[in-house]
């Protein structure tokens, strides 16, 4: 499960989008906020807004760097009859692949996987 027992729902992804834009919005504009928000984003997510993410996920931000905004990442206005756009780099999504058990029985495999998926959906791909 999620660390508060509730299941992943649409309604926990949309609240989850809703801090993470408050949360951009806010380092534009205070310099202390998004300090606190590059070296522990999860503490400082659950310090100005009171939202604890409900996954067992390690949430990190980091600014876009020069080499990228080099490369035409950020804002652009618009221009000569189009509309303003953004253009960022790729964010990076890493997930645990779990060791296999080092004694399991070819048999056992389906239900040590069975369990894993049991945990809950505290870990990616698995449910409740």
């Amino acid at each position: 499960m999620g660390y508060d027992n509730r299941l992943p729902d649409y309604e926990s992804f949309l609240e989850f989008e809703e801090v993470y834009l408050r949360a951009v919005a806010l380092a534009w504009t205070d310099e202390d906020f998004k300090e606190k928000l590059l070296s522990d984003a999860e503490s400082a997510i659950e310090q100005y807004f009171n939202y604890r993410c409900p996954w067992s996920l390690d949430i990190q931000v980091r600014e876009v760097n020069e080499k990228e905004i080099e490369l035409g990442a950020g804002w652009h206005p618009p221009a000569e009859g189009r509309q303003g756009f953004w253009k960022l780099p790729k964010d990076t999504f890493y997930y645990r692949l779990p060791p296999k058990p080092d004694t399991i029985d070819p048999e056992e495999e389906p239900i040590a996987l069975a369990a894993y998926n049991d945990s809950g959906p505290t870990y990616l791909f698995t449910c409740c």
